[in-house]
């Protein structure tokens, strides 16, 4: 009914009754994050994590409602003390390497990305990710088998980052390079219409 007093007494009441309901914490988090409360949201949680400190995943809700407002080194930061306790997180690594990338720190964000996928192999998200800012850092081979990695998965994202790259390398005058890229795009897509095209152009020019 939009009675977002009534809904945070309710909720508070029902947090009196079991003060260690996770769920309860969060929604009671929520209003505040609805009403831009954000630092009133980061010390609820903050003083529910310090009665439940098993439950790291309130560390990882702090690093987020910090990445919304943009504060990068604190969400970082936040991210990092939640890793050390659940490192296994590829969803939170990739969350601290975006913010990383944020921070223009984009060497350590790779590290971050590079585990993720160490981790969870079929992290397609995570390959695109690396591919991504590996292109940026001028990694050519690094972005290439980023992309590939995750056109293996059945990600049309690592094709385009594959038809990205044959497009740097003809610009660099580079053909039969290009041309190698896209006829392995192929073959990890066949018949793929844009790459086709791609290659076909490329050959034509040569």
């Amino acid at each position: 009914t939009g009675d977002i007093t009534g809904v945070q007494r309710a909720l508070e009441k029902a947090r009196a009754l079991d003060a260690t309901d996770a769920g309860v914490v969060y929604q009671l988090a929520e209003v505040h994050v609805g009403l831009k409360e954000y630092e009133q949201a980061i010390l609820f949680v903050r003083e529910a994590y310090a009665m439940m400190p098993k439950e790291v995943d309130f560390m990882f809700y702090i690093g987020d409602l910090y990445r919304v407002q943009k504060k990068w080194m604190d969400a970082a930061s936040i991210y990092r003390q939640g890793l050390a306790q659940s490192g296994d997180r590829v969803e939170v690594l990739y969350k601290l390497a975006d913010v990383l990338v944020e921070d223009k720190k984009p060497l350590l964000a790779v590290g971050y990305l590079q585990k993720s996928v160490v981790i969870k192999p079929d992290f397609i998200d995570g390959w695109i990710f690396l591919g991504n800012l590996s292109q940026d850092l001028k990694w050519g081979e690094r972005a290439e088998l980023a992309y590939v990695k995750a056109a293996e998965l059945g990600s049309d994202e690592g094709i385009q980052g594959l038809r990205n790259i044959a497009y740097d390398l003809e610009l660099k005058k580079n053909s039969e390079r290009a041309i190698e890229v896209l006829k392995n795009a192929l073959i990890l897509s066949p018949g793929h219409l844009e790459v086709t095209e791609d290659l076909k152009r490329i050959q034509e020019n040569q």
